[in-house]
């Protein structure tokens, strides 16, 4: 499909039936895009590095506004809708895919900003509220402005996800 002409669209997936939407999607003709990240995850004590999508329940497809199959997506195997209204799919330009697409990796998945203010592993101390006079250690940052800290209470560690700005180093 060439890129005049085409637009992107969003569709919500059945729960974790992103890769299986996008398989069926492509089966069909459809141009489809699953953006995916590396995420940390936890598992009986084992921590690996796995694929995730970047918007859980989300993908793009690629539409031709004059090509009437669009119909078709919403009785896709793993596709739970497209985004619109009565006048069909609602569009998002370009610029937002290309945008995803500059960030990939060589391996095909988003790099997440490294501009971290704090490193796992890190002592902290709490600058307000009830935790004030407690430090923690970090384990991880949550997202862009949240910070994951374990907190050591009554004998045991205590995951609590705060605001980065309510802990400084130290």
């Amino acid at each position: 499909m060439s890129r005049i002409g085409r637009k992107w669209c969003v569709v919500r997936t059945h729960a974790h039936a992103e890769t299986k939407a996008i398989e069926n999607l492509r089966r069909q003709g459809f141009e489809t895009y699953l953006p995916k990240f590396r995420k940390l995850r936890s598992h009986a004590r084992r921590r690996d590095l796995v694929a995730a999508p970047l918007f859980p329940r989300y993908c793009f497809v690629a539409l031709d506004k004059a090509w009437g199959r669009w119909h078709a997506i919403r009785s896709t195997i793993g596709v739970d809708r497209i985004l619109g209204g009565d006048g069909g799919p609602a569009s998002i330009g370009d610029e937002v895919v290309d945008e995803l697409r500059q960030r990939e990796d060589a391996d095909g998945f988003i790099r997440m900003d490294e501009n971290r203010r704090f490193s796992t592993g890190e002592q902290v101390k709490f600058v307000r509220g009830i935790f004030s006079s407690c430090s923690a250690l970090v384990e991880g940052m949550a997202d862009k402005d949240r910070v994951v800290v374990l907190l050591d209470m009554l004998g045991r560690s205590v995951r609590i996800l705060i605001d980065e700005n309510a802990v400084v180093a130290g």
